[in-house]
């Protein structure tokens, strides 16, 4: 495949509705970098410049973009702990993501790969705006732990307009992992 259509196609695949293909296509942008295909990366982030779906896509479905931004950021993410260099000439498209974004999953991954450029190359931030950064997501809010079996009733559990009898799974397109971090706010 021409470096065009190969792009397009790792990007439709990591914006696809279908978890898997979106893993599978994460786990194909970091074998791109370990082959030091640069350039293909380099398209890629291109695309999440572009912030459309493209032909794969359709644009009356906006999570397919979010998927893409969300999974390749992931996969940026996890690049960023072994080759932060090739990530550097990028480093204020993922400060954009980590303070523009209305997406707190894309806000966390772009933030990590904000870290990892500054912990690799001290002062590709400036110290207030990486102070800004580390502190996306984090409440003012002192901790309150509750036990397990914690719940509250809402409004709209007072007016019994919850089903109460729902058995809800998070487990379907979220691993546990993805809320790990989110216990352990602060």
């Amino acid at each position: 495949f021409p470096v065009t259509i190969l792009h397009e196609l790792i990007w439709s695949a990591i914006g696809s509705p279908r978890a898997a293909v979106r893993w599978n296509a994460a786990h194909c942008v970091r074998k791109l970098v370990d082959f030091n295909c640069v350039d293909v990366f380099d398209a890629l982030v291109y695309w999440l410049k572009q912030d459309k779906v493209g032909a794969f896509g359709h644009h009356k479905f906006p999570f397919y973009n979010l998927h893409a931004r969300q999974y390749l950021l992931i996969a940026i993410a996890r690049i960023a702990i072994e080759k932060p260099f090739i990530l550097q000439k990028h480093s204020d498209l993922f400060l954009h993501y980590a303070l523009f974004q209305d997406h707190v999953i894309i806000q966390k991954f772009a933030t990590d790969i904000i870290v990892a450029i500054e912990h690799a190359f001290p002062g590709s931030y400036k110290a207030e705006v990486l102070e800004a950064v580390k502190n996306l997501g984090k409440s003012n809010m002192p901790v309150r732990e509750e036990n397990y079996q914690y719940s509250t009733d809402s409004y709209w559990h007072k007016q019994g307009e919850v089903e109460q009898g729902i058995d809800f799974h998070f487990g379907w397109d979220f691993d546990r992992y993805w809320y790990e971090p989110l216990g352990c706010v602060s």
